[in-house]
């Protein structure tokens, strides 16, 4: 099938109105009407995914999101975490690119996909009353920049705390900042291997890591071997575009009880200004083979 004839399928789909994906957790007593299946295309640009993923999660709305207050009560963002970190309201572009491709930034961002887990913040901490001192400061004419660099600090590392206290992330894996595939992969793997168990399928011929292979056999975005069998686990990730694939079609739902599938139905108004757009990036792509989706196939 060719490329464009992919996106077209999936657009018909998303067009059909209210239709819901209802998928149920891995291992659940009883079995889900239906499930979808999703096989990464193994040739493949990495604008291409980014740009489909990206299209299908802003396209979809969410049936059961986890409560508006709690996530706003959780997440930071990534600018307002690099500003706060370099006593600035408008952080500079170089600060938020050193940032990103860096551990901390990817954790902040897997700390925000996750969206429930609370600050771990250390005995005696009061963001408050930091927040008021900095307050009281600007009053009197002063910026207060030392006291944001360490209510950034203190505000980052309550979150990586929390996902260490949570066990996808060990205390050794923050000795140094270098983000690789192979620490994206662990980090997943350490969330997800319950729920989605590694079934020995894949075997790259430069990594014996049941991590990165799981990767691999799952269909991560950026985890596609290559012709010579390489997937090259040490390289630096593009972590967007796999935090995004995660969303869509991993149990990424955290409860109380474990992992579960958000589910579905489109978002319209979404879907409408998000089309044209991505019609006219498909123009320019190259054809080439694609592995569909089962079930969405069906459906078309």
């Amino acid at each position: 099938m060719k490329k464009i004839v992919f996106i077209a399928a999936i657009a018909a789909v998303l067009s059909v109105g209210q239709t819901a994906y209802p998928i149920q957790e891995a291992g659940a007593a009883k079995a889900a009407s239906y499930r979808i299946t999703y096989k990464i295309p193994t040739v493949n640009t990495l604008e291409e995914k980014e740009v489909l993923h990206s299209f299908l999660k802003g396209a979809l709305k969410i049936k059961n999101p986890h409560p508006a207050s709690t996530l706003d009560k959780n997440r930071k963002s990534l600018t307002e975490i690099v500003g706060e970190l370099n006593g600035t309201d408008t952080p500079r572009g170089f600060m938020i690119d050193e940032f990103s491709v860096s551990k901390d930034g990817y954790l902040l961002a897997l700390y925000n996909e996750i969206g429930i887990l609370d600050p771990v913040y250390p005995q005696g901490y009061d963001p408050d009353a930091i927040s008021k001192q900095i307050e009281q400061q600007q009053a009197a004419g002063q910026w207060g920049g030392e006291l944001r660099k360490k209510r950034g600090e203190m505000e980052l590392k309550a979150r990586i705390n929390a996902l260490v206290q949570a066990g996808y992330v060990q205390p050794e894996d923050l000795k140094d900042q270098r983000l690789t595939k192979q620490f994206v992969a662990e980090t997943l793997y350490r969330m997800y291997k319950k729920v989605r168990p590694y079934k020995g399928s894949v075997a790259p011929k430069d990594s014996q890591s049941e991590a990165v292979r799981w990767a691999v056999e799952v269909g991560v975005p950026g985890f596609q071997v290559d012709a010579k069998g390489y997937v090259y686990p040490q390289s630096q990730p593009y972590y967007t575009g796999m935090l995004d694939f995660i969303h869509l079609f991993l149990p990424s739902k955290k409860t109380a009880t474990g992992w579960e599938y958000f589910q579905y139905e489109v978002n319209q108004d979404l879907f409408s200004r998000g089309r044209a757009q991505l019609f006219r990036r498909i123009i320019a792509c190259k054809q080439q083979a694609v592995v569909f989706p089962s079930q969405l196939c069906d459906a078309v």
